[in-house]
Order: C-alpha cells, then structure tokens, then sequence
C-alpha cells in the first residue's frame, strides 16, 4: 500500500504541478546484500523544479512520499531540475512469503 500511495502522488504531481505529457514508471525486484527488495521509478517530462532547494509548504507531497517510503524502511530519492523533468526512485525491503 505504501509504494501504491507513493505512486499514486508521483503521478499526481507530475500531470498537476509539472504539466508533464509523458510519464514512466518501472517497478522491478532486486537483492541488495542478499535481500530482496521492489525498486520502483516514477520519470516525466514535465517542467522540473530545484531538488536541492528547500522543501516549502507547496513541496508537502514530496515530504509525504519521502516519510511514507522511509516508515517502511526504504530509500527515497528525488531529480529534478527546472526544464528537465522530475524522476522519484524509491526502494523499499520486500517481504518473503515465508516470513
């Protein structure tokens, strides 16, 4: 539910706040140290912003994203720059069905 809900505002941002025509998302399992984990990328070609600015009240849904995917002991990442479109990658641990 976690990465649905991270998706469903990456997806939302990139149409509502970059105006993006074009939007990927890729979801893939990987091991990292001997673990299985989902890595999961939401890019468009929307209008980007400055990732390295600070988090305004206007960014509450990239904090949201961030705190959401790091409750579940993931990682969270951001690329943005104005004129070049925005990419989330998010990698979160993937739970076995044996335990």
């Amino acid at each position: 539910i976690g990465l649905y809900r991270v998706l469903q505002e990456g997806l939302s941002n990139a149409y509502r706040h970059g105006g993006a025509t074009r939007v990927a998302v890729r979801l893939r399992r990987v091991e990292r140290r001997g673990e299985p984990r989902l890595r999961m990328s939401i890019s468009d070609n929307g209008h980007g912003f400055d990732a390295a600015a600070p988090l305004s009240e206007k960014n509450f849904g990239i904090q949201g994203m961030r705190d959401r995917v790091e409750m579940i002991g993931g990682r969270f990442r951001l690329k943005s720059s104005p004129g070049m479109g925005a990419t989330v990658a998010v990698e979160v641990p993937l739970e076995r069905e044996d335990g």
